[in-house]
């Protein structure tokens, strides 16, 4: 098993791949502005975080637009009203980039550019959540804004059909097929033909479609990886707590062995005791 937190680098996600390129965060952007129609890739500036703290902090989606907003996406499959403080956090790392990037300094007087913030999150679960925006006043201080507050705006399937209403779709239609198949490549090729079929995302999977399918496969690998390593996290947590007890004169070696279905020699190599222990 490797050492550390697993890398979110190492498995891409559809999410991720398809709001890679500047046409269709262009598209996304246009879906929540439809007001905006002059704007062009050209103002497009990808500013996506990518495991920016040693926890592997990071947020699926930054883009600048005319250097006026940048706009955070975090597709969330299971709700999550600390969505809020990681929108902050991802603000925080985002404008200490912008700002060594420009060269502004922020230690004078005079007040540096900033690109106006909007935070969004895709909520493509299943539970049943009505917010439409989550605050992070309201989730953290009793809606006590006096010091500090932030507004994450929740978007769903919608009537419209937008690049993200489209992406929204293509999830629940891939979980039906789990559901239905199992998690197989079956489900895969079946949501990327159903999704051709309604002309959902189609033109972007025909343009993908190997890649989409490795990436899609490549998630199930992720979830084997994860359940092994909390798998191991938990062994190692466990062969930590028997060998203290060993240390401390409560539990012989052998009674801590027996515990961990392992031989005592197996136990003692695996819980680092010395053999005179």
């Amino acid at each position: 098993m490797p050492n550390g937190s697993p890398n979110r680098q190492i498995y891409d996600s559809v999410f991720c791949n398809l709001f890679q390129d500047p046409k269709y965060q262009l598209e996304a952007y246009k879906a929540i502005h439809p007001e905006d129609q002059d704007v062009t890739v050209e103002d497009i500036k990808d500013v996506t975080l990518e495991a920016i703290f040693l926890d592997g902090l990071y947020n699926d989606l930054g883009f600048t637009v005319g250097d006026v907003t940048i706009l955070l996406f975090e597709e969330q499959a299971k709700w999550s009203r600390n969505i809020t403080v990681r929108s902050l956090m991802y603000l925080g790392e985002s404008y200490n980039r912008y700002l060594h990037k420009t060269e502004q300094n922020y230690y004078n007087d005079k007040p540096v550019r900033l690109p106006k913030p909007e935070f969004y999150m895709l909520y493509t679960g299943e539970d049943e959540h009505t917010e439409t925006e989550l605050s992070l006043a309201d989730v953290y201080w009793d809606g006590d804004n006096s010091s500090l507050d932030l507004k994450v705006k929740v978007i769903r399937v919608g009537e419209k059909n937008t690049i993200l209403s489209q992406y929204m779709k293509f999830t629940k239609i891939y979980r039906e097929k789990v559901h239905e198949l199992g998690r197989t490549k079956d489900a895969v090729l079946a949501t990327l033909n159903e999704c051709k079929e309604k002309d959902i995302l189609k033109e972007y999977i025909i343009e993908h479609e190997p890649e989409v399918i490795g990436i899609m496969m490549a998630l199930y690998d992720k979830d084997s990886y994860m359940k092994l390593y909390e798998k191991q996290k938990k062994k190692e947590g466990s062969l930590e707590t028997l060998a203290g007890l060993v240390k401390k004169g409560r539990l012989t070696v052998e009674e801590a062995a027996d515990e961990s279905n392992m031989t005592v020699a197996d136990f003692k190599r695996e819980a680092g005791l010395t053999v005179a222990q």
